[in-house]
């Protein structure tokens, strides 16, 4: 039976998509490592979160629905979330504002 084609099995939906999203987070982790989001911290993650949303909003408004495309970025956007909380439970993950230097423009 095809659990996507009923709106029961709620939850082995979710598991289903919890499981394509631990695969890509495990896949990019070996590619990227932790080093990538530690330098930054959240504010990285933000910027980050930003483009995803951007490149959402971006293929929403397209005349022709791309669902590779943006179920590629929901599961980015929810792969960055998650990848947020384990460094942050692992308290490693901070502000990352610190690590910029801030210019004032009235200098």
């Amino acid at each position: 039976m095809n659990i996507w084609k009923t709106v029961e099995h709620v939850e082995d939906k979710f598991k289903a998509i919890a499981d394509e999203i631990v695969a890509l987070l495990v896949q990019k982790n070996e590619d990227y490592g932790d080093e990538n989001l530690l330098t930054y911290g959240l504010f990285g993650i933000c910027v980050r979160l930003s483009d995803k949303l951007a490149r959402l909003r971006n293929l929403t408004f397209k005349s022709v629905q791309k669902t590779d495309a943006i179920e590629d970025t929901l599961k980015d956007i929810a792969g960055y979330a998650i990848n947020a909380l384990r460094l942050l439970r692992e308290g490693r993950l901070g502000r990352g504002i610190e690590n910029f230097e801030w210019i004032d423009p009235r200098d």
